[in-house]
């Protein structure tokens, strides 16, 4: 059994270093954005090389040796992202970073940012029917309030949200490599801080890094301190709207000091707590913008799932409900087969979403990069006991 569970630990551990390469790989062959502003690569390409010789620095090395060149590794990392916030597309021509933007100032000057309306970037057809009117798209902010409150924080230190998203990235590295020490930790998390498109997810300003961190604080909570875990959890729910799985997926976590119960009714205070005073600023334009623009969203035939391939390959577009069935499937399977641990929480989170938006009518880049980050924190929190734990 022993010799099984070794052969298993190295068949990952090769499995993440071929992620690894192909990421680097990717790194090296294709645009690091959609919408860059400048033809001066040398920057880039040297900081992916620099990167590269780092990550197979911390495959070699161990002690303090290891722990010194992760700090120069997220250091490069973060010239990376510098170089993708100034210079490479410091205002790309793309909603989110938009309403973003002036949601934030709206904030600042103590302007309700929910149920206002935006200049329009995209064909009509992006949004729902009604959804632009005289060239302005008639959403104010489609993400919850605790959202756009990290992003106020990051614009206030930074001068741009993005730095905010960008030390979400370097943050849940350390989580995934640091949580519990071990080769297939740091593997993990060097295949997370490589994955090609991490760069968009900085010029795009999608939220989703911060989704990332908060699952990551929740499930540093559970292994190191399990009374704040509530509290972590309630922050997970609160970032964004998907993100309500996490919720009854987290009997999935070490049973906490209050019960289950009482961690579920924690969770929900800090999430209510956070987003009510929104709501009840102005309920019609949350309404509007955090859930009714959600429903009304049509179907994306460039999206990358399955309803979305079959309607281009000249199939019916199947119905919304699919993604539902998805997400409930596999959620279940999680319940049933993971461990009871903070990673197999995470994994359950990312598998299960991952069934959500491979079978929606829209998922892009970005539900992915959280799919994909979920995943390795899960194998780099597991350790070799939850790794055989699998039912």
């Amino acid at each position: 059994m022993a010799a099984v569970e070794r052969l298993g630990a190295r068949a990952l551990e090769l499995v993440l270093l071929g992620g690894i390469a192909i990421n680097f790989a990717e790194l090296y062959t294709k645009a690091p954005g959609e919408l860059l502003e400048t033809g001066d690569f040398r920057p880039y390409f040297a900081g992916v090389t620099l990167s590269a010789a780092l990550a197979i620095g911390l495959l070699l090395v161990g002690g303090r040796l290891r722990m010194g060149g992760w700090m120069v590794l997220l250091g490069v990392h973060f010239f990376l992202g510098r170089w993708m916030i100034h210079e490479a597309a410091p205002n790309p021509g793309i909603d989110v970073v938009t309403w973003q933007r002036e949601a934030i100032q709206s904030l600042q000057s103590g302007i309700n940012p929910y149920g206002t309306s935006h200049p329009n970037f995209s064909p009509a057809a992006v949004y729902g029917s009604g959804m632009v009117v005289d060239g302005r798209v008639q959403i104010g902010l489609p993400y919850p309030p605790l959202s756009l409150l990290l992003a106020t924080a990051s614009q206030a230190l930074a001068g741009d949200y993005r730095f905010g998203l960008l030390g979400a990235m370097l943050v849940t590295t350390l989580v995934i490599a640091l949580a519990r020490p071990s080769r297939i930790a740091t593997a993990a998390a060097l295949m997370f801080l490589s994955l090609p498109r991490s760069l968009l997810m900085l010029e795009g300003g999608w939220t989703e890094p911060f989704c990332l961190l908060l699952l990551a604080i929740t499930v540093c909570c559970a292994i190191r301190a399990p009374r704040w875990t509530p509290v972590a959890l309630g922050l997970l729910v609160a970032v964004k709207q998907y993100l309500f799985l996490a919720l009854p997926l987290s009997l999935l976590l070490p049973r906490p000091p209050q019960g289950h119960r009482g961690q579920f009714g924690r969770a929900l205070l800090v999430a209510a707590v956070i987003t009510v005073p929104f709501v009840l600023w102005s309920p019609g334009g949350f309404w509007r913008d955090v859930v009714a623009m959600q429903l009304q969203q049509p179907f994306r035939r460039d999206a990358l799932s399955f309803p979305a391939i079959i309607a281009r390959l000249g199939g019916p577009i199947l119905p919304s409900a699919i993604g539902f069935v998805g997400l409930a499937v596999l959620a279940m399977v999680g319940m049933v087969r993971l461990p009871r641990s903070p990673a197999g929480f995470a994994a359950a989170l990312g598998g299960s979403l991952c069934g959500f938006f491979a079978f929606n009518k829209q998922a892009f880049a970005n539900y992915y990069y959280f799919v994909i980050g979920a995943l390795l924190l899960a194998v780099g929190t597991a350790g070799d006991e939850a790794r055989s734990q699998v039912r």
